[in-house]
């Protein structure tokens, strides 16, 4: 493998990379430790251009990280054959995704880029080896978060779904985007979410609360204030068909759900009961 030296100021961002800087230089702290004490362990890739400077197709971080300790030369590989803008946006968010710590927001922006060169979501997938569904959850919420919440949103949570103290959890920011997007709700209100989602530190499980009252013709400043006097308590019933078709019948009710809410709504007037979607379709449940 070749190695070059290569000043520092003869060195590029790619297109895709010079977007998100702002994006890249976050959470550098603790790299810029790493090659303090150990020095670069890896160098970055980058591709020589016609004036003699070069462009990075791997290892922006690593590259700000020496720059933001004074490197003035750095260990390059350099690229065999013609890469595209593609190709560099490929690479660079797959070698992210190896080392495991590429966010939903940076995997959104970069398909984004792809996007605009022309791939589409399946061949987004195929290239970067993830799941279609992955890639297109992953361009939603990046279109979907407000840009200043993006640093916060926090896509690796624990088990019992914890949220750290300053952050959003990706499960709360997944279902504010999906009541944004069902109730076709303004982009200042979905910003009004994720204020309220980050000031209380609130579980995903109050942001639903606030979808249900929405879809009981609230206002969203009404249903925020009025989630904060419900809890979401959640059964299972087993029956059998004939069982349920005929309380259905009973009940008047287009699904079982509906049972559910017309038999307890004598005894608990703020009951809301959900509606299970399968394939677009209301089930009962």
């Amino acid at each position: 493998m070749e190695i070059n030296n290569v000043e520092m100021s003869k060195i590029r961002f790619s297109k895709e990379a010079n977007a998100r800087i702002g994006e890249i230089e976050r959470d550098c702290h603790g790299l810029m430790n790493s090659i303090k004490e150990e020095g670069l362990l890896q160098p970055i890739g980058v591709i020589e251009n016609e004036d003699s400077t070069y462009t990075i197709r791997f290892g922006n971080r690593r590259f700000i990280a020496c720059k933001k300790l004074g490197f003035k030369t750095i260990d390059t590989i350099p690229a065999e054959g013609d890469l595209t803008e593609v190709d560099l946006i490929i690479q660079n968010l797959t070698e992210n995704h190896h080392r495991k710590n590429l966010g939903v927001i940076e995997l959104g922006h970069g398909c984004k880029a792809l996007q605009k060169q022309g791939l589409n979501t399946a061949e987004i997938a195929v290239r970067l080896g993830m799941s279609k569904s992955a890639i297109q959850t992953a361009i939603e919420l990046y279109e979907i978060i407000p840009v200043k919440h993006r640093p916060v949103v926090q896509f690796q949570t624990s088990k019992n779904r914890n949220i750290t103290a300053g952050t959003i959890s990706a499960l709360t920011a997944k279902w504010i985007a999906k009541v944004g997007t069902r109730f076709s709700l303004s982009k200042s209100d979905i910003e009004k979410m994720f204020d309220y989602a980050l000031a209380r530190e609130i579980p995903f499980k109050r942001v639903s609360i606030i979808g249900f009252l929405i879809n009981q013709g609230m206002t969203l400043d009404k249903a925020i204030k009025k989630s904060e006097t419900y809890t979401i308590h959640e059964l299972s019933i087993a029956l059998e068909n004939d069982e349920r078709d005929t309380l259905m019948k009973e009940y008047n009710a287009k699904n079982f759900a509906e049972v559910m809410q017309k038999m307890l709504s004598k005894k608990i007037s703020s009951l809301i009961v959900t509606r299970k979607m399968v394939n677009g379709k209301e089930i009962s449940q």
